[in-house]
């Protein structure tokens, strides 16, 4: 056993670049798949995490500005309640974009303390506010307005008022000092922002500021009134109906506004969690996959280096199992500091990757590494290495101390031969044609090395596609490109707002939407919008099928088919109060409507719907701009006429593209960590491969081969390997891609995904990623190359 210790010492100092090339393999493969299992970790259950550590509330009640301070206090006193906060004011309000325009519907809320509780509060930067004019900004509103700790925001109310009644708003005790709002300016009132935040249990407030300035945004008859429970029991949706009832048994009928309940916010969490599954779990095995290649590419050629010092080790003595003993420390001792480093290095780095994640779930941005999980990972990578070395490790105990003495030249084999005669006989320069000829000299290693690439090239191919694909389904879910300008009706007529729309010179479309609730058999209440004027320009995208070219025509999102059961080209009747209307569907759309939560939605001609609710009117407007216009003059002109009549938006990006864009971030840092993998790989190959040729590149040397030949011959062994893996490699890659986004379309929306989501590689684009396990190839062999390049000749021919 000490003479096992002693060469295996000897070995890990001699070949030290090699040691620290396998480590570090090790280090980016555990890396990445602890940040993609922490990640993955962090995806299941994440509002179950996030609602113990905030001590969240199982029930959030908004009760009308008219019900008195008593009355709420009681509530807090029933007996199913075992903890609660508030009452602060809460009202609706649109926020400037400092890009230009309003995001409107957003609510501001008067909360006082960031800790009451119930629903810790923790900023993720900055402070809470103590002072009017100061706001506490939602992380996710924070993101995507481009907002930051110093910055000022302005604050329009919403122009059909407050969310609340008439009444008295009582204040939270032991607050920061309250006073005079904020005055409004000509273009609202101006806050500065001084901390960012998020609420488990109130992902929908954009804002926190002074009750008195929510009080002189809601104007008459003054803002709602929020409280938070914690009730017992909370398991079903039953306990807290039950509880709810409990709550507001006392108060008027009308004296509830609104009711959300934690298992409503925790569905859309769950919801939106399920589509980081598919993505992590592919990285992971990605990199597994990489890991792995890599290993059994480094131990076999350790064997095929060592052949010669096999056959010496064997001839004083050494049986099969130390020969094995010794080959399988050479990998495993890197191995393990590789594995240990890259997981404290992925837990690490898991952290603001983490931080995304909860955000992305519209929960408190609040980062937890689990140790179990980065060791385990370690342990894996361990096995993973341990089982890859074990194979070639044990074929080169088994070696004859004959056969191994005899060298490389023994263990080439008819077809490895074969094939290094092919190779030379390419055309080319020689510098070329010894490098490819090398390249396919062992079908063994280059299959590794292949698969090493084919990885990587795989990777960079998906996560280039999905990327690419969840931007265009953001594009394509938003529409803003098609209908850039919403207006909403306030207090004014329809119809005069619709001839001021279309009598505008810088309108190129308009189209007035109004809705109702229909029946639809086998479904039940659905919602019915109808468009009045041409609709074909307002850019939903297709799933299959077409627009609706008239009345008696309709199309429909992909849970609306699922629900139903119908089909492309099925007719139903469309049914409220014994007015019914036959329409044949006609095409499925892409979407996440808003007018319903679960998709259920039917879109259609505006003569339908008044058919069926002759009374209806229109109550927003989308409009496309000429040509040239800039939108945010647009927008700022047509609200400037609209004045209280209605309130016009810049369309922008949502809560729901902050999570696409969050995601891509994890994509794409997986994407490169398994790039840099794979380029390891590489390394490790060719330097046991120019390791292996010593004499042979020594004798070229000697004979006239100049160092930048040398350079060129080694790289040239791995140009066949890297067009291969780019032919093999672009087209998995496109696969997982199909996969992977038609999975998330299903368990995100449940709806299907339209062919031009998909379709996001140029002819250009696809030739780049072909090239990519050239490239990666390429610069994996360069380091390597140039050693070979410059080391000395004299010495190697010397020990002949």
């Amino acid at each position: 056993m000490g003479a096992v210790r002693l060469k295996l010492f000897a070995d890990l100092r001699r070949r030290r670049l090699q040691s620290i090339a396998i480590a570090l393999v090790l280090c980016l493969s555990t890396a990445a798949g602890t940040l993609a299992v922490e990640v993955l970790v962090e995806s299941h259950a994440p509002f179950d995490r996030a609602f113990a550590v905030a001590g969240g509330a199982h029930l959030v009640i908004d009760y009308g500005a008219s019900v008195a301070a008593s009355r709420l206090a009681a509530t807090a006193k029933v007996t199913v309640v075992t903890a609660s906060a508030g009452p602060w004011p809460v009202t609706r309000a649109a926020l400037g974009d400092p890009k230009g325009g309003l995001v409107g519907g957003l609510e501001l809320s008067g909360r006082t303390q960031p800790e009451v509780g119930v629903d810790i509060v923790t900023p993720t930067a900055g402070r809470w506010w103590q002072a009017d004019g100061e706001a506490v900004v939602d992380q996710a509103t924070a993101r995507m307005l481009g907002l930051t700790v110093g910055d000022t925001i302005t604050v329009h109310p919403e122009p059909s008022g407050s969310k609340g009644g008439p009444g008295v708003q009582a204040e939270p005790g032991g607050g920061p000092p309250v006073g005079p709002a904020a005055p409004p300016t000509e273009s609202g009132v101006t806050l500065k922002v001084v901390g960012i935040a998020g609420s488990v249990s109130t992902p929908d407030v954009a804002v926190w500021t002074s009750p008195a300035t929510i009080r002189t945004l809601a104007g008459q008859p003054g803002p709602e009134q929020e409280m938070l429970y914690r009730v017992d029991p909370s398991a079903t949706p039953a306990d807290l109906a039950a509880a709810v009832s409990s709550i507001t048994a006392g108060l008027p009928n009308d004296a509830v506004v609104g009711t959300v309940s934690y298992l409503d916010t925790k569905h859309g969490v769950d919801r939106l969690a399920d589509l980081y599954v598919p993505v992590l779990l592919a990285f992971s095995l990605f990199a597994l996959l990489a890991a792995a290649f890599s290993i059994t590419n480094v131990i076999s050629g350790i064997v095929l280096t060592g052949r010669r010092e096999i056959g010496v080790m064997k001839a004083i003595g050494f049986v099969p199992g130390q020969v094995t003993q010794v080959l399988v420390g050479q990998v495993l001792a890197p191995v393990v500091v590789g594995a240990l480093a890259g997981a404290a290095l992925g837990a690490i780095g898991s952290l603001p990757a983490l931080a995304d994640t909860a955000e992305s779930f519209g929960l408190p941005a609040i980062a937890l590494v689990s140790l179990p999980v980065a060791l385990a990972v370690a342990v894996v990578a361990i096995g993973i290495a341990s089982v890859a070395a074990i194979g070639p490790a044990i074929r080169g105990g088994r070696l004859s101390p004959v056969d191994a003495m005899a060298g490389d030249a023994a263990s080439a084999g008819p077809l490895a031969k074969a094939l290094r005669r092919l190779g030379l006989r390419l055309p080319g320069p020689l510098p070329v044609r010894l490098g490819v000829s090398t390249a396919v000299a062992h079908p063994a290693r280059a299959a590794m090395t292949l698969g090493a690439l084919v990885v990587g090239v795989t990777a960079a191919t998906f996560s280039v596609g999905l990327n690419a694909s969840l931007l265009k389904v953001n594009d394509q879910l938003g529409r803003s490109s098609a209908s850039p300008i919403r207006v909403e009706l306030a207090d004014g007529d329809p119809e005069a707002v619709s001839a001021l729309v279309e009598a505008r010179p810088d309108t190129a479309h308009t189209v007035a939407v109004g809705e109702g609730t229909v029946t639809v058999p086998g479904v039940g209440g659905v919602a019915f919008v109808g468009y009045r004027g041409d609709a074909t320009w307002i850019g939903y995208e297709l799933v299959s099928g077409r627009w609706f070219a008239g009345p008696g025509e309709a199309v429909a999102p992909t849970n609306f088919y699922t629900v139903s059961g119908l089909h492309l080209g099925d007719t139903t009747t469309l049914r409220v109060s014994g007015r019914s209307v036959i329409v044949r569907l006609v095409g499925e759309t892409f979407e996440t409507a808003q007018e319903a939560a679960d998709d259920l939605v039917v879109r259609g001609a505006w003569a339908d719907l008044a058919t069926l609710v002759p009374s209806v009117e229109p109550d927003r407007w989308e409009i496309q701009p000429t040509a040239g216009v800039d939108i945010h003059d647009y927008w700022s002109s047509l609200q400037t006429a609209l004045g209280s009549q209605a309130q016009a938006f810049v369309e922008s990006r949502g809560r729901i593209d902050e999570s696409f864009l969050l995601f891509l971030s994890v994509i794409g840092v997986l994407g490169v960590v398994l790039t840099a993998i794979s380029l390891g790989g590489v390394f490790n190959t060719v330097l046991l491969e120019t390791r292996q040729r010593t004499r042979e590149l020594a004798i070229l040397k000697a004979i006239g081969l100049t160092p930048g030949q040398v350079t060129a011959m080694v790289i040239a062994s791995i140009v066949p390997l890297g067009l291969v893996a780019g032919l093999i490699g672009v087209p998995t890659g496109i696969v997982a891609q199909h996969l992977v986004l038609t999975y998330m379309g299903q368990v995100a929306a449940k709806t299907g995904v339209p062919a031009s989501t998909f379709d996001v590689f140029g002819p250009l684009a696809l030739l780049g990623l072909g090239l990519a396990g050239l490239a990666i190839g390429a610069a994996g062999a360069y380091l390597p190359a140039l050693r070979a390049a410059r080391a000395r000749i004299a010495p190697v021919l010397q020990a002949e």
